[in-house]
Parts: C-alpha cells; structure tokens; sequence
C-alpha cells in the first residue's frame, strides 16, 4: 500500500494539474491513485477550499465528476 496525506495546496494543485507539485510528490501521488490506494487530506481543506473559492483567489471551472477520473470517490 502507498497511501498518501495532502495538505490543501497539494491537494489543490494535483486535481487542477498545476505545475507546482515537486516530481516526487506527484510520484507519491500519482503511485496511490494508479494502484488504488488512497489520498486522504483533513477535512479543514475542503473549509480552506471554500474560503479560497469565496475570495476569488481560487477559480474552479472543471465539473466535480470530472474529479473521479482523478481518483476521487463519493
């Protein structure tokens, strides 16, 4: 098992692809979804999230069943 924790910016960066991910957390993460493991994050980042989406400073333009292709279950 290769089960991995992120904090909100990583969580952030590797759903929306952005280029800020060091090459060895995007492997760590990467490995987990490709194997079925789990990425767990604290559920203070979907608040941070919402604060960030609320402020303007975060722009959320993918549909969330877009998510799921990226490992995301609910």
């Amino acid at each position: 098992m290769s089960s991995v924790v992120a904090d909100t910016h990583t969580l952030i960066w590797y759903v929306f692809d952005l280029p800020r991910l060091s090459p060895a957390a995007l492997n760590a993460l990467e490995q987990a979804a490709s194997v079925g493991d789990f990425i767990y994050f604290s559920a203070i980042s979907i608040v941070e999230i919402s604060y960030l989406i609320e402020r303007g400073r975060l722009v959320i333009e993918q549909k969330p069943d877009s998510m799921k292709g990226r490992g995301f279950q609910w």
